[in-house]
């Protein structure tokens, strides 16, 4: 469907759980937010921790290796759009798809977590991506 967003279909939530992408996240996590980290602002932009819908076993997120250089290679430049066979909704998901690939194999899960507090360099793609995120898992709801 040429011109129109890009639905979450069965073959994209096929590519997210192929990657453990946790649709629902019940367990309160240390995330930066907590009292512990600083009080930073965390994933979703809440503080003291994250609060949705699945049990997950990711309790570990590392907040020191969200560094400049881990996210250099999380968003790396994205591949050029094949513009004969994808469209502009289709290349956007697949490029946020790309980068959550990446931001796992970094930091070992699929709960994108940003500092509000620091703001560095990637603040603004952190940003992006964990609503991306949350968006994808909104849409899995609907389904």
């Amino acid at each position: 469907k040429k011109g129109q967003k890009a639905a979450l279909t069965d073959d994209r939530i096929t590519q997210l759980e192929g990657i453990g992408f946790e649709w629902r996240i019940r367990v309160k996590l240390p995330v930066p937010g907590d009292d512990v980290f600083g009080g930073h602002q965390g994933a979703v932009g809440l503080g003291g921790g994250v609060e949705a819908d699945a049990v997950t076993n990711a309790t570990d997120v590392h907040v020191e290796n969200n560094s400049s250089v881990a996210c250099a290679f999380v968003f790396a430049a994205p591949a050029p759009r094949d513009e004969q066979n994808e469209t502009i909704h289709d290349y956007k998901w697949n490029c946020r798809y790309q980068e959550l690939v990446r931001y796992r194999q970094q930091f070992g899960t699929t709960r994108v977590v940003y500092s509000v507090k620091d703001q560095d360099q990637y603040f603004q793609e952190l940003s992006t991506l964990s609503k991306w995120v949350d968006t994808q898992r909104a849409l899995f709801q609907k389904r």
